[in-house]
C-alpha cells in the first residue's frame, strides 16, 4: 500500500503463514537438509523458524533471517542464524 504522501504501508494476512507448525517443518526437515540455503521471515511462528533453523544449521545449511516484523529474538536462535538482514 502507498500513503496519500508517498509513504509505503506493510499489512500482514496471516493466512498460511501462521499454519507453519514445526510440525511441518519436520515433514520438510529432508528438503531443508538438502538445500544450499534456508531463507526466514518473522511473519511465521517463531516455534517454526527456530525448528528450521535448528534442522538447516545441523545439516550445515546457511541459515539467513529477515527479522521482520521486528521483534525479541531468543539467543539460542541467534546463534543458528548466518546471515541476519535487519
Amino acid at each position: 500500500f502507498v500513503a496519500a504522501n508517498g509513504e509505503n504501508s506493510i499489512a500482514v494476512a496471516g493466512g498460511a503463514n501462521l499454519k507453519l507448525t514445526p510440525a511441518l517443518i519436520r515433514k520438510a526437515a529432508p528438503a531443508i537438509r538438502s538445500a544450499s540455503t534456508v531463507l526466514m521471515q518473522l511473519e511465521t511462528p517463531l516455534e517454526s523458524i527456530q525448528a528450521a533453523a535448528k534442522i538447516a544449521a545441523k545439516a550445515g545449511v546457511r541459515v539467513i533471517l529477515n527479522p521482520a516484523p521486528a521483534q525479541k529474538l531468543p539467543a539460542d536462535l541467534l546463534r543458528l542464524i548466518d546471515v541476519l538482514t535487519p
